[in-house]
């Protein structure tokens, strides 16, 4: 996964099909995916828009949610 400072996006849209294209492919590639098979990596790429959308949903989850979830991970304190 990649993430990167907020604002990124608008500027990384600018590119339009330049470097998205080309990390599209790349998660296409044969011997990319043959590589990563040889180390166990997951390669499994989204859309910006799934990420967009999985990060809203992330983002609107309650707050109290969000502390049951703490209390269960992270015992000691966050």
């Amino acid at each position: 996964m990649f993430i990167a400072e907020p604002g990124l996006g608008v500027r990384f849209e600018s590119f339009k099909f330049g470097k998205k294209k080309s990390l599209a492919d790349r998660m296409k590639d044969p011997e990319f995916l043959a590589e990563a098979a040889k180390t166990n990596r997951d390669i499994n790429p989204r859309t910006s828009v799934e990420i967009q959308a999985f990060i809203k949903r992330w983002f609107s989850t309650p707050p109290e949610l969000v502390q049951k979830i703490k209390k269960i991970y992270f015992p000691a304190g966050f």
